[in-house]
């Protein structure tokens, strides 16, 4: 019972956490205002929990980094993409971003939070992008290689690179279509936009 409510803790820290950096950035949020988002009994939990700032940010990350092949062939098997192999390649390569976005608690906060990480120049953020991200099998730059074969290799690991800055920050903010010059533009109303958002990242990749 005291592990099932030690976890329970620590989730619920890290999502109060996803919600107070992607409002507030990387800089702006204390272990301490995490605990009380978190409303922990315990005032030291965080520090408990996580030793650190940086021990916080690494569990989120960790925690956000468990998409599952199935998870990845569900959102993607139910796009409108019409045997389209580029969008399909697309998709599949930035699967697990479309898992945390659409089948996790908290989707739209935990990816403000990995833009928030992207755009960070700390070498420390760095080291545990790398870590956590950098020899993750699911990072499988070939799907793109045989979808753009007359593409460069190197030019399209550099366009994965801006295209990934793209996806990340755009499902992190689409709240934000529900007002714009055109009206209503939000990915609320159906997967439709998400596929144009794959469009996009197909215009950058194959030109």
């Amino acid at each position: 019972m005291k592990q099932r409510s030690t976890e329970s803790t620590r989730v619920r820290l890290i999502e109060a956490a996803m919600i107070l950096f992607a409002r507030n950035g990387l800089d702006g949020v204390s272990l301490r205002a995490v605990n009380q988002a978190a409303k922990a009994k315990n005032s030291g939990a965080t520090h408990y929990h996580f030793k650190n700032r940086l021990g916080l940010i690494r569990a989120m990350v960790e925690h956000i980094n468990t998409a599952t092949p199935e998870e990845v062939e569900l959102i993607v098997g139910g796009l409108p993409i019409n045997g389209d192999k580029q969008l399909e390649a697309i998709a599949r390569f930035f699967g697990p971003v479309l898992v945390v976005r659409y089948a996790r608690p908290k989707g739209e906060e935990s990816l403000g939070f990995l833009s928030q990480l992207l755009q960070s120049d700390d070498p420390d953020i760095q080291d545990i992008w790398e870590q956590v991200f950098g020899n993750s099998d699911d990072i499988n730059p070939q799907l793109i290689f045989d979808a753009f074969p007359d593409q460069d290799p190197t030019s399209v690991k550099r366009r994965l690179i801006y295209s990934t800055l793209n996806i990340v920050h755009g499902l992190a903010n689409d709240s934000g279509l529900h007002r714009t010059m055109f009206g209503d533009l939000s990915m609320a109303d159906g997967p439709e936009a998400l596929v144009d958002l794959l469009k996009y990242i197909r215009g950058g990749l194959g030109n």
